[in-house]
């Protein structure tokens, strides 16, 4: 229980307490209403404003104070508070971002001085982060580059297309309030005079004043004068000139005399501009060059050639070449071969040279006739043998017949050929020569050997 004596404001029955004193302490709150009743008496007179009361009071210390908050990166006290670096408890500050940068979503705008001499909610959560000023719109006949974004300070590049030119500054930077300055730069297209007549020849009508870039104008050749040229149309281009104009003149080509060819395509001639002839060589001639010629401007473009076709040497083999060993071997050349005595010819005996410079076949070869001694022996070694063989077997089928049964030499010889009938025929080549008494006197002398019994 304190006793106060203080003077306090009446106002019917809410006091607005403005200080307290209690042993010797001061303790104030600025702008703090507490709401009182008066127990007392109601003042009778109007200038007895005064009155004396007790009031039960409880003091928990002496205040305390926060020290100046610390703002992030880009954030600021606002007003005259940032001067102060002490702040009363339940006072309040307000956080702003710096020129340029706004606050972040979410982030709180308003801090109080909390009883724990901290603030609430911490200063920490105020961030800031840089403005936008956005896409600056569309470049008429141009484009923007941005090669650092759309934020606070950030600087872009006006770029005009191919076949305009620029005007007014290119470069745009964001600013702090979130716009961007300039914006009076424009694209103008480039633009050409009109085209000049040439020798011979003029644009088409008609003719404007004036052409803007990539516009194309077309030029016609006077009389009986040809068109020179890539191409007969120019083109306004992107510095403010024309392509290269073509040219006018007068070209006439005459046929020309082609050694050892005929014309395959193409008129008797004159010929105007790129008017185009073929040639192709007669038989046993051979192109060496391009068959087709084109009228230019200075004549033609190449001559046609043609040479006589050659056959390559045929090479050496022992086959002896008895006319025209040397060469050289043109169309239609003929070599004819021959051996040397004791020897065969193996192969064609003529060679003929062809109109596509080749051959009519391979050289031929000569092969010496003893060789064929050789195999005519030999294959009569193979008939002997294939006798002696025959003869063998007969003696082994008589020796097993007589031995395995006592018949008289006429049952075995009878039985024997009954056997054999069917082989007659393909060992009859050998005896053709041979009358039949012979061949059965010589099959009965080797049966003679056997003994007629058992």
């Amino acid at each position: 229980m304190y006793a106060c004596s203080h003077s306090i404001h009446w106002d019917s029955t809410t006091f607005s307490l403005l200080g307290l004193e209690s042993e010797g302490k001061r303790h104030v709150r600025k702008r703090k209403v507490m709401n009182i009743t008066c127990l007392f008496f109601r003042p009778r007179r109007a200038q007895d404003r005064q009155c004396v009361m007790t009031v039960d009071l409880q003091f928990v210390g002496e205040l305390g104070q926060c020290t100046k908050p610390a703002t992030s990166e880009n954030a600021v006290i606002h007003g005259s508070d940032i001067l102060k670096d002490t702040f009363d408890i339940d006072s309040a500050v307000r956080l702003v971002c710096h020129h340029g940068y706004e606050p972040t979503s979410g982030s709180p705008r308003r801090l109080v001085c909390g009883n724990n001499n901290t603030w609430s909610p911490g200063p920490e959560r105020f961030t800031c982060q840089k403005k936008s000023c956005g896409h600056p719109g569309e470049l008429a006949n141009g484009h923007y580059e941005f090669p650092n974004g759309v934020e606070f300070g950030a600087v872009i590049t006006a770029v005009c297309n191919t076949g305009h030119f620029a005007i007014g500054e290119k470069q745009r930077s964001c600013l702090g309030d979130g716009q961007w300055d300039g914006g009076n730069f424009v694209c103008e297209v480039v633009k050409c005079e009109p085209p000049k007549p040439i020798p011979n020849g003029q644009p088409r009508p008609p003719v404007n004043e004036m052409y803007e870039y990539g516009q194309a104008v077309q030029y016609v050749c006077n009389g009986d004068n040809t068109m020179l040229g890539a191409s007969d149309t120019v083109h306004c281009l992107e510095n403010g000139s024309w392509s290269d104009v073509p040219r006018c003149a007068k070209v006439v080509c005459i046929r020309p005399d082609i050694p050892n060819a005929r014309l395959v395509e193409g008129g008797s001639g004159p010929y105007g501009y790129k008017y185009t002839l073929r040639y192709e060589c007669n038989v046993g001639y051979k192109m060496t060059s391009d068959g087709e010629m084109t009228c230019l401007e200075h004549g033609w473009s190449s001559t046609p050639n043609c040479e006589a076709v050659e056959c390559p040497n045929p090479g050496t083999t022992n086959a002896i070449i008895t006319d025209r060993a040397g060469g050289p071997y043109g169309y239609s050349a003929i070599l004819t071969y021959k051996c040397q005595d004791g020897h065969r010819l193996v192969g064609s005996t003529q060679l003929k040279c062809g109109s596509d410079g080749q051959w009519s076949s391979k050289p031929p070869t000569c092969q010496d006739v003893s060789i064929w001694k050789i195999i005519g022996i030999a294959v009569l070694a193979v008939l002997v043998l294939v006798v002696v063989c025959c003869i063998v077997w007969w003696c082994y089928t008589c020796l097993s017949v007589v031995l395995s049964s006592p018949l008289s030499l006429d049952l075995v010889l009878n039985q024997f050929y009954s056997q054999w009938a069917g082989h007659w025929a393909a060992i009859g080549g050998i005896f053709a020569l041979c009358p039949t008494e012979s061949i059965s006197a010589a099959i009965g002398g080797i049966f003679a050997l056997c003994p007629t019994e058992r």
